[in-house]
């Protein structure tokens, strides 16, 4: 199995011809969408933008963008772990 992860912040960094883009802002539901996905697939590399935090940033919105990071980070592992699944 072959699978790279990449969480980032970086809009428009990869571009790729596919049907599995999920576009949106909402950070629970890329969540939601990224793990559905990741469990879909063998072959491949997944990645996610999580713009939300981008544009809380742009704006200097700190606490959301202090709290959209605490939502992430207790995700995580929930990743981490499907990921770890898929490799063994």
């Amino acid at each position: 199995m072959n699978i790279k992860l990449g969480i980032i912040v970086i809009a428009d960094i990869i571009q790729a011809d596919t049907k599995r883009k999920f576009p949106g802002e909402n950070t629970n539901y890329l969540l939601g969408e990224f793990l559905r996905q990741s469990k879909e697939i063998s072959n491949g590399f997944i990645f996610m933008n999580i713009q939300e935090t981008d544009l809380a940033g742009h704006t200097e919105e700190t606490l959301k963008y202090s709290n959209l990071l605490e939502f992430i980070d207790k995700r995580l592992p929930l990743i981490e772990s499907l990921f770890k699944k898929m490799i063994y």
